[in-house]
């Protein structure tokens, strides 16, 4: 991480490529960790990268963004000052966009042996929280091994939404709960919010539709908040037993449709 600077513009002002290259190096703060937590930012950032290859062979890399949701991100490889390679993707572009088809922003990187780049990484202003990890990877390693650990982790998860979403149908239907529905709903909704927030709607099923992509997220989570106080209310009978807490239940819906 010591290679690695960060530079935030200023609220509102946006800086061309030839601006921040004259940039000195003091105006990189380093980077003290790979996680990167610049929140709901409404300034720009510029992330100065410098590789060397110290091996006695060609390097095939990866650099990774690990945000599906940032709405504008731009990779420049540079060696010396010459350009050899400019990236643009994002949120505001089909996923058929993207340099390499995953739900992270994977940028590829050839580094000769014994040769050297620097890379400029430009993160525009999101309406989403700007907080993603930064992996440098061997390409090779990341298309097989981290995939194979990834494809588990997230077919794990799913299958076992899948399995407990069946359970809560067949006792509804077992039982006659009708309460019990709106704990499905919520669960459902659950799922397929870190569904379209991992990106993997995005990837899979509406790469074509930016638009899509962009609202997804706050809209099932919306839904599986919803129908999570629905079924508070309905199965613990909340309007009679505890009727303060059912006007709080309320007013914060109340609120929440006036503020939207």
């Amino acid at each position: 991480m010591s290679e690695v600077g960060v530079f935030q513009a200023a609220k509102g002002d946006s800086l061309s490529l030839q601006e921040v290259q004259i940039l000195p190096d003091s105006a990189f703060r380093p980077a003290l960790s790979p996680n990167f937590l610049f929140g709901l930012s409404e300034s720009d950032y510029w992330i100065k990268i410098n590789l060397v290859n110290s091996d006695p062979q060609r390097r095939h890399l990866f650099l990774e963004v690990a945000n599906p949701t940032l709405q504008k991100v731009i990779a420049y490889q540079f060696w010396g000052a010459h350009l050899l390679q400019a990236d643009t993707t994002g949120i505001d572009l089909p996923f058929s966009k993207r340099p390499h088809p995953h739900q992270n922003f994977l940028f590829p990187i050839d580094l000769p042996a014994g040769d050297s780049i620097s890379l400029l990484v430009f993160l525009g202003a999101s309406y989403q929280p700007m907080n993603f990890n930064l992996y440098l990877w061997d390409r090779d390693a990341r298309v097989t091994k981290q995939a194979v650990r990834e494809s588990f982790s997230l077919g794990s998860f799913f299958l076992l939404h899948l399995l407990f979403l069946s359970m809560l149908a067949i006792t509804s239907l077992g039982f006659g709960i009708r309460e019990l529905w709106y704990y499905t709903a919520y669960v459902l909704f659950g799922a397929l919010f870190v569904f379209a927030d991992l990106g993997l709607g995005y990837r899979y099923v509406w790469g074509a539709a930016p638009y899509i992509q962009k609202v997804a997220p706050f809209l099932l989570v919306n839904l599986y908040t919803l129908f999570g106080t629905q079924f508070i209310r309905k199965f613990f009978r909340t309007q009679k037993r505890f009727p303060g807490l059912d006007r709080l239940f309320l007013i914060s819906r109340s609120e929440e449709r006036r503020v939207g």
